[in-house]
């Protein structure tokens, strides 16, 4: 995954979290639906906090 260097608050709308398996030979790529986060939710604390990778995928699935 990508660096997290930033923490992101959802001001409107709504974000769907999903998890990717990535593309590897003889699998399908599938994403799986972690969850949706709406308005006052962060997103990247708990992985700036421990250092960590982004490993999930942020999608904006409505605007407020």
């Amino acid at each position: 995954g990508d660096e997290c260097d930033s923490i992101y608050l959802v001001l409107s709308g709504v974000i769907e979290i999903t998890l990717s398996n990535g593309h590897k030979e003889g699998r399908e790529h599938k994403e799986q639906h972690l969850d949706l986060l709406g308005r006052g939710s962060l997103i990247g604390m708990a992985n700036i906090l421990h250092g960590d990778k982004w490993p999930y995928h942020a999608t904006a699935r409505s605007e407020g």
